[in-house]
């Protein structure tokens, strides 16, 4: 190439572009001469307008597709290139071919050594917590570089392990081992290890201190009768002051600040059906018409199955089994008020309220269900969000969804229902999928989905900054709301 003249460089490039955009008939020879003649010139330029015309009309089929895009609500990109411009920004595109705008922005992954069963934050956002490994393992991270600060170990048992939350002081609150543990040499070597008590069978609630991993206390002081536990499922009130936690066909409420039990609320018993509580294959046996004869009941114990504060710590919202919410009244624990959530029959079904979560500024309760028996109807819904003030519904949100071999459509367990600070925002986490939605009076508009099928989104928090954290498996994703 370094030998050969400017003519010989230039003249085959003139011809290769001559011959795309020209009839034969055309063509330009090759001159001799190094400078063009004007007449060259001018034949030149006319087939450059007559190329440029070409390759004008060829694009102009994609026009209207990308105009239509941007009427449309678009941004006037193509799928590949939306697809990439949401991988630059973490955000997730449309899913689906729907048009739904990306208002759900993702910031970070964070891992764990094993399935993460709960998150929660501090009152400023400032730690994320993270309950992991069955339960065993508390990490915090600092989420301005999002860092790790600490984590540590702890002694889990069955039904200990998905409640977590911050007090107000910066401590954690965790569910207590279920369990003798004294002769454990793993208790014996642990942090909960303490002379004064050898066994914690006869504690709820564990408080730790983060910073060096350590229990600060065991709730309740003293401590009280070793059948009364909390089994997997607690809540904190807004203000840190009381927790709230389930034991089976009762709540027991404690306050944080010195560690008493307050109250112990029983659920009141719910009528009898032969619907109710059983599957219809053991309605059919011989042990239940034995069962059934020989002691008729009159009604049911009813399992609480959820809690839930009102944002003023004067209420405490508990749905059941049965699909009733019970209202009571904080400290002296008086029932105001109870509604049916998922009544029995629903769609020939029953279904269980198995999450319940106040809005932050109170106007709202949103409640989850999760599926027992005997649906002959297909239905999508699996959450149900209620005004507070009578009871009345303003919501029904679909869900993932599964369908038995031979059997109809229906909704997947609710596992994760959490707002965000300002209340119009409510994530909704189930075995499938998680959805974000807005709630207001006039409707409710679904923000994003996320499928994953056979897997669960076991915890959703908000942080009071309005993040947005949520577990699945061992990954916990954080999200920004717009």
């Amino acid at each position: 190439m370094l030998n050969k003249s400017k003519e010989d460089i230039d003249i085959p490039v003139k011809r290769v572009f001559y011959q795309c955009a020209q009839p034969q008939s055309l063509m330009l020879r090759r001159s001799t001469r190094r400078v063009p003649s004007l007449a060259s010139l001018c034949q030149f330029a006319r087939l450059f307008v007559f190329a440029f015309a070409v390759l004008f009309i060829n694009s102009c089929s994609v026009i209207p597709q990308s105009i239509q895009n941007v009427v449309s609500g678009g941004n006037g990109l193509t799928e590949p290139t939306r697809e990439r411009e949401a991988q630059i920004k973490n955000e997730t595109p449309p899913r689906n071919g729907t048009n739904m705008a990306p208002v759900v922005q993702s910031v970070k992954q964070l891992h764990t050594q094993g399935g993460v069963n709960a998150v929660a934050w501090n009152r400023d956002g400032s730690v994320l917590a993270a309950l992991s490994h069955y339960g065993d393992t508390i990490t915090l991270w600092n989420t301005n570089n999002w860092s790790v600060v600490k984590e540590f170990k702890r002694i889990s048992g069955p039904y200990s392990q998905n409640s977590f939350a911050f007090l107000p002081d910066g401590s954690l609150l965790t569910a207590a081992p279920m369990g003798d543990f004294s002769k454990d040499p793993y208790y014996a070597n642990s942090p909960l290890a303490d002379p004064n008590y050898p066994s914690l069978e006869m504690f709820s609630l564990v408080q730790w201190n983060p910073a060096t991993g350590k229990p600060v206390r065991y709730l309740p002081v003293p401590p009280t009768d070793p059948s009364i536990k909390v089994t997997n499922t607690f809540a904190v009130s807004m203000d840190g002051a009381y927790a709230a936690g389930i034991n089976k066909f009762s709540v027991l409420v404690y306050d944080t600040r010195n560690g008493s039990l307050v109250k112990k609320l029983d659920i009141p018993r719910v009528p009898a059906h032969p619907e109710l509580l059983w599957t219809e294959s053991y309605r059919k046996s011989e042990a239940y018409r034995k069962w059934m004869a020989n002691n008729p009941p009159s009604s049911f114990p009813d399992n609480a199955s959820s809690v839930a504060f009102s944002p003023n710590g004067k209420v405490l919202a508990a749905c059941t089994l049965s699909g009733v919410v019970h209202f009571f009244s904080i400290p002296d624990g008086a029932i105001l008020t109870s509604f049916v959530a998922f009544p029995l029959g629903h769609n020939q079904g029953q279904f269980a309220c198995d999450a319940i979560a106040y809005s932050t500024d109170g106007k709202y309760l949103a409640t989850g269900k999760s599926y027992l028996a005997n649906l002959t109807v297909s239905d999508k819904i699996n959450t149900i969000i209620w005004n507070v003030s009578d009871h009345q519904s303003i919501a029904s949100l679909e869900g993932s969804t599964f369908t038995p071999p031979g059997g109809v459509t229906m909704p997947n367990h609710v596992h994760s229902l959490s707002w965000s600070p300002k209340g119009k925002v409510l994530a909704v986490g189930d075995m499938g999928a998680l959805k974000v939605w807005e709630i207001g009076d006039s409707g409710n508009t679904l923000l994003y989905t996320e499928n994953m099928p056979g897997e669960s989104y076991y915890s959703t928090a908000f942080s009071s900054q309005g993040t947005l954290a949520v577990a699945i498996r061992n990954v916990i994703q954080i999200y920004q709301i717009h």
